[in-house]
């Protein structure tokens, strides 16, 4: 069962978590659709139109920037790393850090 993260919790330890939350497959990676569903979540939560043609441009570039390995899947090091150093990203994919 996952723990709930406190507030005091540093930036990486949020971000691991966050990741694990969006890996839904439990398969220790992202792909494209778990990073469109953490979009339609994300959206969903503020309140914000779906366009699915923007969603599906915007998961795509968003696995551009994340998946530096070039694999086609974004590892939680990778994950970690890039949202630590882009706080653009990071605010899109976790604006509640």
């Amino acid at each position: 069962m996952k723990q709930f993260i406190y507030i005091k919790r540093d930036l990486k330890t949020k971000l691991e978590y966050a990741f694990e939350t969006y890996d839904l497959d439990g398969n220790g990676y992202l792909d494209q659709n778990e990073i469109q569903t953490v979009l339609v979540g994300m959206l969903d939560m503020l309140g914000a139109s779906k366009n699915t043609h923007n969603l599906n441009a915007l998961a795509s570039q968003i696995m551009k920037d994340l998946d530096s390995s070039q694999d086609g899947r974004v590892s939680k090091e990778e994950f970690v790393q890039k949202l630590l150093t882009q706080p653009s990203l990071r605010s899109l994919l976790n604006p509640f850090i």
